[in-house]
């Protein structure tokens, strides 16, 4: 009895090792042991080879130079098309796999076109048509340069793009002048190929005039200048009025000069004329700046009025036309009885003048005084009375004390009831 449960226990060892390798005795033959359901086999399914791979060197590879292409995953003995795919499949070159599915490194050679920067490379089984892709980085022989515009305003906006330069290199922008300190515009890092992004910059406070702008790599000294010029601000004025008197107040509007500087207005020709400071706001402009006053000596003709930015140096300049003088003068009665009282207007005169106004004639003594406004007129003056003892209309002459214009009106004097005092008579003896 013992010996047939040694013989049971080995047989049992030895159909568990060959599962894998041999059909097992059935299990239900083995004493005391219940045989098992029947259990489906799983039909096995063929799996693909690992994902095809490509491997670039070298990583930048030089424009118009060559590059080594190797890849693996690809059906045996098939040709293999390499191709740059983002510049509508430019066909490189075809290789031919091995028994393994790899093909050595190929040297191909890399067409003018294609320019500095990444480039998507793919390799396609001409017979599996499996694909793989990888990212080629072209590097330029040498730095280059591209900007929006060599010709910048003053406070303007820069753009430019560069490359060229070692890869991942940090590459300094600045501005040198003809004489005097370089300024410092800005600072980017190139990519994998020795390029860098699209870069917009902001000019700070420079006169007009050549510069240089550098690009300087710190990695390899590399360095590239190019000849640009600020061109100065031109700044436009509108006036208001843009005409009239000598002694007008006149406003301005004004585009065009550097943010937020401050603007010196003056008019040209007129001594001893502080000129009046304006502030530019945030965009370079003024907006009902002032006011400057004409000179009540200006003569009939034009002046100009100068405007010179602070920091930019930026000019401007408007004419202002200056008119002759035509005063008037005006009574708020223009008829009543003697003892009526009467005030007085009118317009034309220089602005912000004094005119003296006399009653009976022009060497008659004065009897009111008032001052023009800013716009020449005499407004809300001092009140007369006509004498009590006239006995015919009265004559008012107004003259003006800068413009030495002299102008008259007339008060018709209405007696009542047509009683007109009697002439004094001197008896005779």
């Amino acid at each position: 009895m013992g010996a047939t449960r040694s013989y049971a226990v080995a047989l049992l060892t030895t159909c568990v090792v060959v599962v894998t390798g041999c059909a097992a005795p059935p299990i239900d033959h083995l004493e005391g042991t219940p045989a098992p359901e029947a259990e489906s086999v799983p039909t096995a399914v063929p799996t693909r080879g690992p994902a095809p791979q490509l491997v670039i060197n070298p990583q930048p590879a030089p424009q118009s130079g060559q590059v080594h292409v190797a890849g693996a995953g690809f059906a045996p003995g098939e040709i293999v098309s390499i191709e740059v795919a983002d510049t509508g499949t430019l066909s490189l070159g075809d290789v031919t796999t091995a028994s393994d599915g790899a093909f050595a490194p190929a040297t191909l050679t890399l067409p003018d076109q294609l320019q500095s920067g990444p480039h998507t490379l793919q390799a396609v089984g001409q017979t599996s048509q499996r694909t793989s892709t990888g990212t080629l980085w072209i590097r330029a022989p040498q730095p280059w340069l591209v900007m929006d515009n060599y010709d910048v305003p003053q406070y303007g906006d820069l753009g430019l793009v560069a490359g060229g330069f070692e890869p991942m290199d940090s590459v300094q922008v600045s501005l040198a002048p003809t004489s005097g300190p370089s300024i410092d515009l800005a600072r980017f890092t190139t990519d994998q190929a020795g390029n860098g992004a699209w870069l917009q910059v902001k000019l700070p406070r420079a006169s007009a005039g050549t510069y240089s702008l550098v690009l300087h790599g710190q990695a390899s000294s590399a360095e590239l200048t190019r000849e640009m010029h600020i061109t100065p601000l031109k700044p436009v004025v509108e006036l208001s009025p843009w005409a009239g008197p000598p002694g007008l107040p006149v406003q301005l509007n004004v585009r065009g000069f550097a943010p937020s500087e401050q603007v010196k207005i003056s008019i040209n020709g007129v001594p001893d004329n502080a000129p009046v400071v304006a502030q530019a706001d945030d965009y370079g402009n003024l907006w009902g700046a002032g006011p400057v006053r004409i000179p009540q000596s200006a003569a009939v003709g034009s002046v100009t009025i100068n405007l010179v930015g602070d920091d930019s140096g930026a000019i401007a300049t408007a004419d202002f036309k200056v008119l002759a003088p035509k005063p008037w003068l005006e009574l708020t009665n223009w008829f009543g009885a003697p003892g009526a009282p009467v005030g007085f207007g009118g317009g034309g005169w220089i602005a912000g003048e004094k005119v003296s106004i006399r009653m009976g004639g022009a060497t008659s003594p004065v009897v009111v005084e008032a001052v023009t406004d800013d716009g020449g007129w005499l407004k809300d003056t001092a009140v007369v009375y006509i004498p009590l003892d006239v006995s015919d209309n009265v004559i008012f002459v107004a003259t003006g004390d800068q413009s030495h214009l002299v102008c008259a009106a007339t008060f018709t004097v209405v007696f009542p009831f047509g009683l007109h005092p009697q002439p004094t008579t001197t008896p005779t003896g």
